[in-house]
């Protein structure tokens, strides 16, 4: 398929903020106890309406790690790598849970591919199993490393055709703009990866997700991750507009104007190329359709068969973008790359003059 180009990757600068629980002069309970200077109280207002406080995660292992990321109206990305930090304090008991928010601008964010789990593997590198609990109350800038994307949490088993469905249905949720809460056997890492993988740049832009996170109406997600609880998730969404989905079972997926990119996308999972889907949709940073995927769809499926096709197939495939005009900057990419393809293997009456 396409060798898409992508960004060179260094580092970038983030603006932080901690939300926990902790007993200080200033008061006790959740709340964001140190932040970067340039956090906005409105940014602040949005995190302490969405950040996860006391029994949220789905683990009570002392280990677990949870991510939460959603759009600010102030055009930022927050994205939060939520872990526990010692007992809580108060008589309530329990696991004290603390969540570490890097704040992103656009430009940051797309050096992360528009990738929140991206940002939250590289959190983590940062400050993984070491939650800061008396920090000073103004923090400097985060430097977060922009390193090779995915597999970010685990290899995901492509050759299990459930949840490879599973992906697909979570995808179209997305593409459609539904909510909808995936409850996953697994750690549900591995699926929102991929899943998020599988959607074009532009659209996981302005997603709010989570994993391992406890489902809450209130936290606005379009989509959460989050592990079986006995039904209680589900009773939750009793008369709410948000879909359910159990990734081990997933049903038929219906019918969509996006069947053409999900069947592509399916084709490329089964054949374990990742690596190549991650690429293309980091790529499609432009608003798009159903139609214009189904196109860009199109042209990978042709740029394979013009490597292996035979003079008459290669004929047809080179007479079928004659006039073809690109809608898009990965669609003049990818005819770019077909016409390289093509001319690679010239038969007699079908070179292509490249445009």
């Amino acid at each position: 398929m396409s060798q898409i180009s992508t960004v060179t990757r260094e580092a970038t600068s983030a603006d932080q903020a901690l939300f926990t629980s902790v007993r200080s002069p200033t008061g006790e309970g959740y709340r964001i106890i140190a932040a970067s200077v340039n956090v906005s109280r409105q940014e602040r207002a949005e995190i302490l309406r969405r950040a996860p406080s006391h029994a949220s995660l789905c683990s009570e292992e002392p280990n677990t790690v949870a991510m939460l990321a959603f759009p600010l109206t102030s055009g930022r990305t927050c994205v939060g790598l939520c872990q526990y930090a010692g007992m809580e304090h108060t008589a309530r008991g329990g696991n004290r849970v603390h969540t570490h928010f890097a704040l992103l601008d656009e430009q940051s964010y797309r050096l992360f591919e528009n990738h929140a789990l991206a940002v939250h593997a590289a959190l983590n590198a940062v400050i993984g199993g070491r939650p800061q609990l008396k920090p000073e109350p103004t923090l400097e800038k985060l430097s977060l490393s922009i390193a090779s994307i995915g597999p970010l949490h685990g290899q995901f088993q492509c050759g299990d055709p459930r949840r490879t469905e599973s992906v697909l249905q979570t995808s179209l949720a997305m593409l459609q703009g539904q909510r909808l809460l995936v409850v996953d056997q697994e750690e549900g890492f591995d699926l929102l990866d991929l899943t998020l993988t599988c959607l074009p740049a532009v659209v996981r832009r302005c997603l709010a997700v989570s994993a391992g996170l406890k489902f809450s109406l209130s936290r606005r997600l379009q989509l959460s991750v989050v592990a079986p609880d006995q039904g209680q998730s589900r009773r939750v969404l009793f008369g709410q507009q948000v879909g359910w989905l159990d990734a081990e079972n997933p049903s038929q997926r219906p019918a969509s104007a996006y069947g053409p990119w999900l069947d592509f996308l399916k084709r490329r999972l089964e054949a374990g190329r990742v690596t190549e889907i991650r690429r293309l949709t980091a790529a499609i940073t432009e608003d798009v359709d159903a139609q214009a995927l189904g196109r860009i769809a199109g042209l990978c499926d042709d740029i394979d068969a013009a490597v292996c096709a035979d003079g008459d197939e290669l004929a047809r495939l080179v007479s079928k973008y004659d006039q073809f005009s690109p809608a898009s900057d990965v669609e003049t990419q990818l005819l770019q790359q077909f016409q390289d393809a093509a001319e690679r293997r010239p038969t007699p009456g079908a070179r292509m003059e490249k445009s």
